[in-house]
């Protein structure tokens, strides 16, 4: 029995992998040294959080600003590098599901 399978636009996606583009790109565009809405629940319960400035830390990335970076949370350069390559697999995945 030979079926085939009509697979619509949305279920080739990688929809993680746009997600962090988009992510990466509202990161490279507001500006790290604004005040902004934090979603963490410890930051508001005013308890420390080891995660705490690393969005900050990546904005700072984006904009140049190595040692404002490295100063605001060490592990932004290494959170790039990592999500940059989950990011780029995924989009390559996409890409490859659209041949």
């Amino acid at each position: 029995m030979n079926q085939t399978y009509n697979i619509k636009w949305h279920q080739k996606i990688e929809w993680e992998g746009m997600i962090w583009f988009c992510g990466f790109c509202f990161l490279a565009l507001i500006n790290p040294d604004a005040s902004h809405f934090s979603f963490c629940p410890l930051f508001h319960l005013d308890i420390y959080c080891p995660g705490c400035g690393l969005g900050r830390s990546v904005s700072y990335l984006f904009h140049g600003a190595w040692s404002e970076s490295f100063r605001t949370h060490p592990l932004g350069i290494v959170a790039v590098i990592i999500l940059g390559i989950r990011t780029g697999t995924l989009v390559t995945q996409t890409f490859k599901n659209f041949k």
